[in-house]
């Protein structure tokens, strides 16, 4: 196996211990919310599920971009394309795996925000004044 290092990265549970305060940042959180989501939706699309979709497994590229990171998922030995009935298992179990960490760093509104956009089902926020 070939493997490549993708400098300036830090996985997710990683800054969730260490800089907590990240999830505060309302850009930064919620623009990563939606490119996860984003990624694993496509993945799953392609009927190809991780496997081991846990938070030390996505790594988050810092950078001067718009949007102000890059995502990178890792370490998926045992990922592949599944086939019904399997691939609902699998997709659920890449899903629950995300959510062992969340609501330890996110609200519950952000996991449905998470959990809306992986399903690509239009939202609008509406505040309370």
């Amino acid at each position: 196996m070939i493997t490549e290092g993708i400098d300036d990265t830090t996985n997710l549970a990683e800054i969730a211990m260490n800089h907590p305060e990240k999830f505060q940042n309302i850009q930064w959180r919620d623009a990563v919310i939606v490119d996860l989501a984003q990624v694993i939706a496509k993945l799953h699309q392609n009927r190809f599920c991780h496997n081991d979709l846990h938070w030390r497994n996505i790594l988050i590229q810092e950078n001067e971009s718009s949007r102000g990171h890059k995502i990178y998922l890792i370490d998926c030995p045992s990922g592949k394309h599944l086939f019904w009935p399997f691939l609902n298992y699998r997709k659920l179990k890449d899903l629950a795996s995300l959510d062992k960490l969340a609501p330890n760093y996110l609200t519950q509104t952000q996991c449905l925000r998470f959990f809306l956009e992986y399903r690509q089902i239009n939202y609008q926020i509406r505040i309370k004044q």
